[in-house]
């Protein structure tokens, strides 16, 4: 039996992959988001072609391997342009020939980040506020990605494309050869609200940003939701661009976005180097799976031997959730282990943990200090920049309706199309 999709590109990986579970089964769906994520494979869809291309080997978060998946068709929103339809964006690609745009691409046309309140201009020296590199201009020819505000997802990407590269990178807008960038959807705006069932609470008294990756695009930690009290996460549904999740990397507490949602380097734990990360996305049955998880970027460098100093907890404010308790306390910090009943290891090694929320239910991603202050002027994980102290504090104590082993990463299975999460 197979079961639902719960993709993404979350680093540590998290995947479920092809029918839905059985309404009214949630454990059937949540002991299978675990059972999926141990076994996961290590194939990628091309991960050393981007590297080379972006330069940035050094710093690429665990190499986002992926797990095979069932191809789908295009739903919900976007089901009146199936795979098989001609949307107009096509055919305005296909009146740009060859001699229209340049072999040289520093004489192509650059596209302008359309003005709409729903996009967050991505800070860079050459990108132009799209959701690339910043020293990546969106020009004629090519597919830029778009970063939605805090709580909405990106609803523009090629058609027919899916979760192996080069496909993976053609989110957002096609930039014509004039310089005109152009929706694949243009009954659609280019955000919609995410599901709105996950929050991030921030408890530690100074700012903690949540860095979600671009995908489709080259699925850098580009967007910035800072939480100081709470705000709501964009969790993608089951229409969204091949049935892929939303992946945050968290920054320690005192970092914002604008500093801390970055390819980082190893002098630092924020970025794609911070210590943990999380994911989520709801499915088509209505359940929502949420993940958090060590980043084995980070546990694998030389940044783990000073430990973070705050925490991460899942919390369903409702009731009704499988999978609790599901936290990274100060005890897990000695060993990256996770406290969880379900607990299992994912890309790396990593150890995470996943909560099903129910139908209509909510639940919070709790960031939390170890030494149970409020206050941001506690310890840091780096001494060059300034995190907050973190304290220990209870989680919740609901009971997960069964136990699995501790699962172990196939490191020999090599697939070339996945479900990441």
């Amino acid at each position: 039996m197979r079961f639902s999709t719960f993709p993404a590109a979350i680093a540590s990986a998290l995947i479920l992959g092809g029918a839905q579970p059985a309404l009214g089964e949630p454990h059937v769906g949540h002991r299978a988001a675990h059972m999926r994520f141990g076994k996961r494979s290590l194939g990628r869809h091309d991960d050393a072609a981007l590297l080379l291309e972006r330069k940035r080997e050094a710093l690429r978060p665990e190499m986002h391997h992926h797990e095979k998946r069932q191809p789908q068709t295009m739903r919900s929103s976007h089901a009146h342009l199936g795979r098989d339809t001609v949307p107009p964006v096509a055919r305005v690609a296909s009146r740009d020939h060859p001699g229209d745009i340049s072999t040289d691409i520093s004489k192509r046309a650059v596209c302008s980040l359309p003005n709409d309140p729903d996009l967050y201009a991505v800070p860079g020296a050459s990108n132009g506020g799209w959701a690339m590199a910043p020293d990546v201009q969106c020009t004629a020819g090519s597919w830029c990605p778009i970063a939605c505000v805090p709580g909405k997802v990106m609803a523009q990407w090629k058609p027919g494309t899916t979760y192996k590269y080069p496909e993976s990178m053609y989110g957002g807008l096609y930039c014509g050869s004039d310089g005109t960038p152009v929706k694949s959807f243009p009954d659609q705006p280019y955000c919609v609200e995410g599901t709105g069932a996950v929050s991030a609470v921030n408890t530690c008294g100074s700012v903690v940003s949540f860095c979600q990756t671009v995908l489709p695009g080259d699925e850098g930690m580009y967007i910035p939701t800072d939480v100081t009290d709470s705000s709501v996460l964009a969790v993608p549904g089951p229409s969204y661009w091949d049935g892929t999740a939303a992946h945050y990397y968290v920054n320690p507490p005192g970092t914002n976005g604008a500093d801390g949602c970055i390819w980082g380097t190893d002098a630092n734990p924020i970025g794609n180097w911070s210590p943990y990360v999380a994911g989520a996305n709801t499915v088509s049955s209505g359940l929502t799976f949420v993940k958090i998880a060590w980043n084995p970027v980070y546990t694998s460098s030389g940044l783990s031997g000073t430990k973070p100093t705050y925490g991460l907890r899942i919390e369903c404010p409702d009731g009704g959730c499988n999978g609790t308790p599901c936290e990274i306390n100060a005890n897990n910090a000695n060993d990256f282990s996770v406290t969880s009943q379900d607990s299992a290891s994912g890309a790396g090694g990593a150890d995470f943990c996943v909560v099903t929320v129910p139908s209509g239910g909510t639940a919070n991603i709790v960031v939390f200090n170890f030494d149970g202050s409020s206050s941001g002027s506690g310890g840091s994980t780096s001494s060059s920049v300034d995190h907050a102290s973190s304290s220990s504090s209870t989680s919740n104590k609901a009971s997960s309706s069964q136990q699995l082993k501790k699962l172990t990463q196939d490191n020999n299975i090599k697939e070339g199309q996945t479900d990441d999460f």
